[in-house]
């Protein structure tokens, strides 16, 4: 997934948004509030990630893989 600062690209009931308002926002490592775009899917090698940033709660990244796998099927 791609994280952004955007907010504008939002898509509600699909993107997830952590602000800091949100519970997880001090664990995510993020520093301003960000959206976390589900359809912009990236495929890396592990030697180009220098390390974690933080992270979010189990339910959030629940309805990230769901979002996920609903957009996948929906492509099919």
């Amino acid at each position: 997934m791609m994280i952004t600062s955007k907010r504008g690209q939002y898509i509600e009931s699909f993107d997830e948004l952590i602000d800091e308002a949100s519970s997880d926002f001090d664990a995510s490592g993020l520093r301003i509030g960000c959206v976390v775009r589900v359809a912009r899917v990236a495929v890396i090698s592990e030697s180009a990630l220098i390390g974690a940033l933080g992270e979010i709660e189990p339910q959030r990244l629940t309805r990230i893989k769901q979002n996920l796998a609903r957009w996948i099927q929906a492509a099919s």
